[in-house]
C-alpha cells in the first residue's frame, strides 16, 4: 500500500524541518551523542517544551484531550522530520505510549500530559534523579533488578 502525502503533509514536514534546523542542529546533536546523557538534560529543558509548544507531542491526541486532533500519518511525517535531524530525546517513546493509549481508548491526565509534555518531562526529571538500587544491598548500584518480583519506589506490587 503506497502512502500518498497530501499538500497539508508537505507543509507539516517543512514546518517541522525548519524547527529542527533552528532548534537542534548539528553541534547539538553531537554534543548529545558525546555526552553522558545522550542529550536527555537539553531534551527535558528545551526541545520537549519547544516540541509541545509547537503542538508536536500531540500532534496524533484528540483535541479533547489536549492534542491537535490529527492521526497517525501527520505524526508519521513529524516522526520522519525530527529523525532526519536526529533530534535527541523522548519524542518518539512518549508520542508511541500517547498513541497506545488513544487507540486503546484512554482519554484524560495521562494523554493530556503527554500531548502537552508535562507528564514526559516530569517522568524523565525523575527518572535522572532517582538513583537505582543493587537489590542485593541496598545501596546505589549500577543496575536495578526488574521483573514480576521487583519492587520499585512508587509502584505497587502486582
Amino acid at each position: 500500500m503506497a502512502l500518498g502525502l497530501s499538500e497539508e503533509h508537505l507543509q507539516l514536514a517543512e514546518t517541522v524541518r525548519g524547527w529542527a534546523q533552528r532548534n537542534c542542529p548539528p553541534d547539538v546533536v553531537r554534543a548529545a551523542a558525546d555526552g553522558p546523557d545522550s542529550g536527555s538534560a537539553r531534551y527535558v529543558e528545551s526541545l520537549a517544551p519547544g516540541l509541545a509548544e509547537q503542538g508536536l507531542l500531540g500532534l496524533h491526541v484528540p483535541d479533547e484531550d489536549g492534542g491537535q486532533g490529527y492521526g497517525l500519518p501527520e505524526l508519521a511525517v513529524a516522526v520522519e522530520e525530527l529523525g532526519r535531524a536526529l533530534v535527541p530525546g523522548a519524542f518518539l517513546p512518549t508520542v508511541f505510549a500517547s498513541a497506545a493509549l488513544v487507540t486503546a481508548g484512554v482519554t484524560g491526565k495521562l494523554v493530556t500530559g503527554l500531548a502537552d509534555g508535562d507528564r514526559g518531562r516530569r517522568g524523565m526529571g525523575r527518572a535522572r534523579r532517582q538513583q537505582p538500587l543493587d537489590h542485593g544491598t541496598g545501596q546505589p548500584g549500577p543496575h536495578q533488578a526488574s521483573g514480576a518480583g521487583s519492587s520499585r519506589p512508587g509502584r505497587r506490587a502486582r
